[in-house]
């Protein structure tokens, strides 16, 4: 006996992570209003808020005490690996 399976739905996440498990939110090199929001981790709908505003705060100028912690530019290097 066979059971077919339909799918009624289906969507594919990557979930990736950093080591920290902070994810990485900041500009794009030499695209400053160009932004990259990635490794949220399990973790999406609360880094998701974060990330806003601190996009915000940057494009609008503004000081944003968090920045720092999910910083991209730094982070980024060879050690850094998506999982």
């Amino acid at each position: 006996m066979t059971a077919e399976l339909l799918a009624e739905d289906g969507r594919e996440v990557s979930g990736g992570t950093t080591p920290t498990g902070l994810p990485l939110i900041g500009p794009v090199h030499r695209r400053p209003r160009l932004f990259s929001l990635m490794g949220y981790g399990g973790n999406g709908i609360t880094y998701a808020r974060i990330a806003a505003e601190v996009v915000r705060n940057k494009l609008a100028e503004k000081e944003d005490s968090d920045a720092d912690l999910y910083a991209l530019s730094d982070r980024v290097t060879s050690q850094t690996s998506f999982h």
